[in-house]
Order: C-alpha cells, then sequence, then structure tokens
C-alpha cells in the first residue's frame, strides 16, 4: 500500500517511532502512527488488511520481555541504539501497588514511549528505551523520578543503564547491568555503573584475596582513617580541601597521613597509595 497516499489521507499520521495515543502500523523498522481520534473502527480494520496488525504496547513488552528473560532468541530490534532503565520501588505495600497504573506513569517519563515496559518481580522491572536526540540523561532522570515518587506516594531507585547498538549482544549486557543493580546500593536514588563500578568489581576481588582482606580490615576498622582515606581519594589529593570537609586542622591531617606511613609504609600524598586503600574499601 503507499504510504505516501495513506499520509496525505491523514495529515496529522507520520512515518517514524512508535508513539503514544496513536494507532500504530510497522512499516519495516519504522511505524506509520495514526492519531486514534482520526480513526473510525472501520478504517481501522481495513488499513489492518493491507498493512497488517495493529502493533500493541503490551503485544510489544512481551517480544522484549521474552527476550531478555532467554525465552525466545529473536531480537526485537534491527536497528538504531537502545538503553535499559532499571526501577525498583522500595517501602512497597502490595496490597495497594497497581502495577499497570506504576508502567502507565513511568512510561509517561520519557520524553518518547520506550519500546517496552514491565516488572521482572513485584517491585522491580526494567523500561526498554530507544535512543533518541530527546532522551534524558542521568541528572535529568534524578528530577523526574523525584517527582514520580511524590505523584505516587513510592520510594523508587532507578539504574540507567549504558547505551548499547542494536548489534550488540543485548541480553547479555542486560543481564550483566541486571546484577550490578541489584547487588549494589549507593545513597544516590539514580545511579549508573560508573557510579559503583569501584565497589562492584573490587569487592568480588578482595573478598578472595587474603592479602587484601587484611589492608582492608587495617583501614576500615579506623573509623577516622577510613574517612581521611575517602575525603583525599574524592578531593584527588589535595590535603587542605580534604581537612575543610572532614573539619580538622590541616596539620591535624597531616600529622595522620604521616602516622599511617611510619606504620604503614602507605604514603597517601603519593596517589597510587591513595587509590589503592580507597579500594581496599570497597
Amino acid at each position: 500500500m503507499d504510504i505516501e497516499k495513506l499520509l496525505a489521507l491523514f495529515p496529522q499520521a507520520n512515518l517514524g517511532e512508535k508513539q503514544a495515543g496513536a494507532i500504530s502500523f510497522r512499516q519495516g523498522d519504522a511505524f506509520l502512527n495514526i492519531p486514534a481520534a482520526e480513526l473510525s473502527e472501520k478504517e481501522r480494520k481495513i488499513l489492518e488488511i493491507f498493512l497488517g496488525k495493529t502493533v500493541d504496547f503490551e503485544v510489544e513488552c512481551g517480544v522484549w520481555q521474552d527476550y531478555l528473560t532467554k525465552k525466545s532468541n529473536v531480537k526485537p530490534i534491527k536497528r538504531g541504539k537502545i538503553r535499559f532503565i532499571q526501577y525498583e520501588i522500595r517501602s512497597l505495600n502490595q496490597a495497594e501497588f497497581d502495577m499497570e497504573m506504576f508502567k502507565k506513569a513511568f512510561s509517561a517519563l520519557f520524553p518518547k514511549e520506550p519500546e517496552a515496559v514491565f516488572f521482572l518481580s513485584k517491585n522491580s522491572g526494567v523500561a526498554v528505551e530507544k535512543i533518541n536526540a530527546a532522551s534524558f540523561d542521568k541528572e535529568e532522570f534524578k528530577g523526574i523520578i523525584q517527582a514520580l515518587d511524590a505523584d505516587l506516594g513510592a520510594n523508587c531507585r532507578v539504574f540507567v543503564g549504558h547505551i548499547w547498538n542494536h548489534k550488540d549482544d543485548l541480553r547479555e549486557l542486560f543481564s550483566a547491568e541486571r546484577r550490578v543493580f541489584l547487588t549494589e546500593n549507593p545513597s544516590e536514588q539514580v545511579f549508573d555503573l560508573a557510579e559503583v563500578a569501584l565497589h562492584h568489581y573490587c569487592h568480588e576481588m578482595t573478598s578472595k584475596s587474603p592479602l587484601a582482606q587484611k589492608y582492608h580490615q587495617l583501614i576500615s576498622e579506623d573509623t577516622q582513617l577510613k574517612k581521611i582515606v575517602v575525603a583525599l581519594y574524592h578531593e584527588k589529593g589535595n590535603v587542605s580541601s580534604a581537612a575543610k570537609n572532614l573539619y580538622l586542622h590541616r596539620n591535624t591531617l597531616q600529622y595522620r597521613i604521616d602516622r599511617l606511613r611510619q606504620e604503614t609504609g602507605l604514603n597517601l600524598r603519593r596517589m597510587d597509595d591513595l587509590v589503592f586503600c580507597y579500594l581496599m574499601l570497597q
């Protein structure tokens, strides 16, 4: 069927990403979107004869869910870039919680409707977002998640995944991001891999090494030393800035650094030693 003629018949229609509030027909890698208000039921059925069945959002969600949970080997995307936005709802009252309402509210946060939104457990799930020029960055997500919490009386934490190419092994990459999301619990409500990578990848390594465990014990048992290491690391080794953040006199901090060097040989003025001590705390 000539798509150009259809676009002329329905001036509000467009060919592109699937849109909320529209009747969508898959056309190759794009969608023909016709505002629902412009189509009668009879017209819709006639178009389905020539264009195939309309794309139902729940069906699309099922396709992505089957692929990501390894029930199907059919990758739902053939071109473009994708990102997985994972969510967990904390302090959940299961008796009063409406999953469908949350999915609709979460979908509405995105500049363009995501490819899919579905739950993987009673309180956590994922939105599959096809990347476009209007896609939010992590900082923008922080503001809208706070608004969502206020509107629904929820308490969400969100993991903003990496932007992957359609040619990547999306299923394995999602599984890896899922493990990170489920095992890490940073103070930030919205976070990404960069914020937790050191802890996530170093924790397993240090937990298996007797030498690393000893260093971890040495640094973490001294509460003040632990704070000093973290403050110096965040200030890139700047003693004056770290002392200010710790509410210590600079000379006091200098003394603690010198004493650690005398007792252990670790010199927190050297970046290698400082990074090493920080890693041992993870």
